[in-house]
């Protein structure tokens, strides 16, 4: 049986931390690049 690596692991994030992160890209607050290494 393979063993799954960490990146191979899919992650889930709660309905919360993606209303903050929409809401901070619409109040620009966070650049795009910065939203996406947030969620790392």
């Amino acid at each position: 049986m393979p063993v799954l690596k960490q990146s191979d692991a899919r992650r889930a994030f709660s309905a919360e931390f993606k209303w903050q992160l929409v809401q901070e890209s619409k109040e620009r607050t966070l650049s795009v690049s910065e939203l996406a290494r947030k969620t790392m």
